[in-house]
């Protein structure tokens, strides 16, 4: 599973001179199939940022919720369990269902994160937008690293 990202430097500067969220390739991938599509657009560090707050949301023990996509009426039902660690994943009006660990998503959501801020460091534009997507990244981080995996309490209550 992973995220896969492609920019283009003037559609991006574009967008940011008239103040508008950033526009880029975006879309899931796993086991060879993409969604919405391979070559997607759209408004990608917005989502990326709501996608940041849906692992934050199951990582903290919710059991169900949507990456959504901005563009267009899709978005990824994601149920998750605490047990195994594993989230399904239900890409909308894709006959299709992905069984990701949560692990996995967390750090594929970081890594793309990361990539969207080296990329606006690189071009020069959104420091907003960067600065909110490194707040997310260091938020999961911190949770990563002090321990509140959900598995690891879940597995201290049951054994």
């Amino acid at each position: 599973m992973q995220i896969c990202l492609s920019f283009d430097q003037q559609l991006m500067e574009k967008y940011d001179a008239r103040g508008s969220p950033l526009f880029f390739g975006i879309a899931w991938e796993h086991e060879g199939a993409y969604y919405p599509d391979k070559a997607w657009m759209d408004f990608g560090a917005v989502i990326v940022d709501w996608w940041l707050s849906t692992v934050i949301h199951l990582w903290r023990g919710s059991n169900s919720d949507k990456f959504q996509f901005m563009d267009g009426p899709y978005l990824i039902e994601a149920e998750y369990d605490p047990r195994s660690g594993m989230v399904e994943l239900k890409p909308e009006n894709l006959d299709i269902t992905w069984y990701v660990p949560l692990t996995k998503i967390v750090e594929e959501l970081v890594s793309a994160a990361e990539k969207i801020c080296r990329e606006l460091g690189r071009i020069g534009i959104a420091r907003e937008t960067q600065v909110g997507l490194e707040k997310f990244i260091n938020q999961l981080k911190v949770e990563l690293r002090n321990g509140e995996n959900p598995i690891l309490i879940y597995n201290t209550f049951v054994n």
